[in-house]
């Protein structure tokens, strides 16, 4: 496994980090404080992508994506996972890919799915806002009812009787991009830290010098590697066609936990600072929350890891 970037992968990361910067950045105190995402601002955001070629990267070329191989779509979502989750999931869509499973007929953005599409509009079928919560503020799930809702055969997602292989094909691919979001908005705060360390003076001295500051950043930026390396070892063993259930939960696992322990301690070496709205670090501590329960808990993960080492012994 090369750990180095090709030149193509060099200019996703600077393009998609320039375009965070530029143009999600700026509103995230405002999505941050109303908890609302215009939708005018969702397709002025939407529009941008698309003509910086960042729209529906994940998918292949075959259905209007870019094609990307499993690792530099991670890093792709690395660098989108340091900005506000709303602003970069709704402006920046990417198409789940259990979309993939569909053919031809069904791809459509106005489709939603369970183990089959079900049309907007279909009778017995009902979305509704979805609840707030502390994490990722702007962003709601729906929910969505169904009562005696009735579904054509030709709505089938991948085959019948073979729905949770495609929902587990989507998990984990779903948990890796959980994992580089969760690197990203480490990587931010890390940042955060060291810049604040080295400039904040407290008798006499840059803050970042006294053993109680500068052992944490040394031990935020050890996790924070092996949980980089963890992940893209997995998506390189994804795109080998090796990777195991084991390999996507290590990587989830790793990086969702190192980013409540990187936001932590930022917000530590902040002090009272770290809390204000002023920072996104408070943001990054709230959101990391979340991060160890959707896409299957952190107990989930260690079930998952725990399984395939005892059944490598018959246990």
């Amino acid at each position: 496994m090369d750990f180095g970037l090709n030149e193509e992968q060099r200019m996703i990361v600077e393009t998609t980090r320039a375009f965070v910067e530029t143009e999600l950045y700026p509103h995230e105190q405002m999505v941050e404080r109303t908890g609302h995402l215009p939708m005018e601002l969702i397709k002025e955001i939407q529009g941008k992508a698309m003509a910086a070629g960042l729209y529906a990267a994940n998918m292949p070329v075959e259905v209007g994506g870019a094609g990307l191989d499993t690792l530099s779509w991670l890093l792709y979502e690395k660098e989108l996972g340091r900005a506000n989750y709303a602003l970069h999931w709704t402006g920046v869509a990417r198409p789940s890919n259990i979309l993939l499973a569909g053919n031809a007929d069904q791809r459509g953005p106005k489709k939603l799915i369970t183990a089959f599409f079900v049309d907007k509009g279909t009778p017995g079928f009902t979305v509704r806002d979805g609840y707030r919560n502390v994490s990722h503020r702007g962003y709601t799930n729906c929910v969505l009812e169904f009562d005696d809702c009735r579904v054509p055969a030709a709505n089938v997602l991948g085959k019948v009787h073979k729905g949770f292989e495609v929902a587990n094909s989507w998990l984990g691919a779903t948990r890796l991009q959980v994992a580089s979001t969760c690197l990203g908005r480490a990587d931010r705060a890390l940042a955060l830290a060291i810049a604040y360390a080295a400039d904040r003076k407290q008798f006499g001295q840059a803050i970042g010098k006294f053993q109680g500051v500068s052992f944490k950043l040394a031990d935020m930026a050890l996790e924070l590697k092996a949980a980089d390396l963890l992940t893209r070892e997995a998506a390189w063993k994804l795109d080998q066609g090796t990777v195991t259930d084991a390999d996507m939960a290590m990587a989830k696992l790793k990086a969702t936990e190192v980013l409540a322990m990187v936001a932590d301690e930022a917000i530590q070496i902040h002090g009272g600072m770290g809390l204000m709205d002023e920072l996104p670090l408070e943001r990054i501590w709230r959101d990391s929350r979340v991060e160890r329960i959707w896409e299957g808990t952190s107990e989930i993960q260690r079930h998952i890891i725990s399984r395939e080492l005892l059944r490598a012994v018959g246990g």
